[in-house]
């Protein structure tokens, strides 16, 4: 997260952070053992938290970066327990 959040900054456009975490899982897919789907859409999730947090935002700003790592990390909570 602390990566893709990084990324942001240095790129900042809209969508960067989420092609980010596509671009992560589509990785996580081709690393070996069997591919399983979960990763997948955690790490996509994930993207997508942090995305939003920073779209509602408007303009990159500390507490959006910091809402956006804090919503990819809750989503840990739900994926975790199911």
């Amino acid at each position: 997260m602390a990566v893709a959040l990084t990324g942001r900054h240095f790129v900042p456009n809209q969508g960067s952070v989420l092609l980010i975490g596509v671009v992560t899982a589509l990785l996580k897919l081709l690393s070996p053992g069997r591919a399983r789907l979960g990763p997948f859409v955690a790490i996509i999730a994930e993207g997508a938290l942090m995305e939003a947090a920073l779209w509602l935002a408007r303009t990159p700003r500390r507490w959006a970066f910091v809402a956006g790592g804090a919503l990819a990390l809750g989503w840990n909570l739900p994926h975790n327990s199911s």
